[in-house]
């Protein structure tokens, strides 16, 4: 059952966004959308907010384009903003756009080269294009497996150790 009230309860553009933001944080995201809807097409205020929390919701319902298609919408309102670029990189990943996400998080690492969460986003990417292209993406299986990479390392070691003795 909804946790919000249905959107007609909401009388203006401003009001239905007021709404869909409190269906987003009660974690009604059906809710959240049709009042974000309601409100974006009466011309509410703070327009940028009301598409962030539609794609927002968008997401948590698993409506990935329509997740980026919000984010876009966003960004064309001239923001640059570092964490919105990521949340349109992930929706884009989950649509299969890897290539278009891989170029979305360049330009968050650019922006902010420290973020980790760009940066393992950055990994996943990585892990998914090589996986489309038919590459293995174990580190394991390029390497003979857990057993070999094992050897390798009691080897180092024990070389190490007997170059300590000499």
């Amino acid at each position: 059952p909804p946790l919000c009230p249905p959107p007609e309860a909401a009388p203006d553009a401003d009001a239905s966004r007021a709404a869909g933001m409190a269906c987003a944080s009660a974690g009604d995201h059906g809710g959240a959308v049709k009042h974000l809807t309601l409100a974006l097409g009466g011309g509410c205020a703070g327009k940028h907010r009301a598409h962030v929390a539609r794609g927002d919701a968008h997401m948590a319902l698993q409506h990935y384009d329509e997740a980026v298609a919000d984010y876009t919408s966003s960004l064309a309102d001239g923001s640059g903003d570092a964490a919105l670029r990521l949340k349109r990189a992930v929706a884009l990943r989950f649509t299969g756009a890897y290539q278009e996400a891989s170029e979305e998080v360049e330009r968050v690492i650019a922006a902010q080269p420290g973020s980790q969460a760009a940066l393992l986003e950055r990994r996943r990417l990585k892990q998914r294009i090589a996986h489309a292209n038919g590459e293995e993406v174990n580190p394991y299986v390029k390497r003979g497996g857990v057993v070999e990479i094992a050897r390798e390392i009691q080897g180092r070691a024990e070389r190490t150790i007997a170059e300590g003795k000499q």
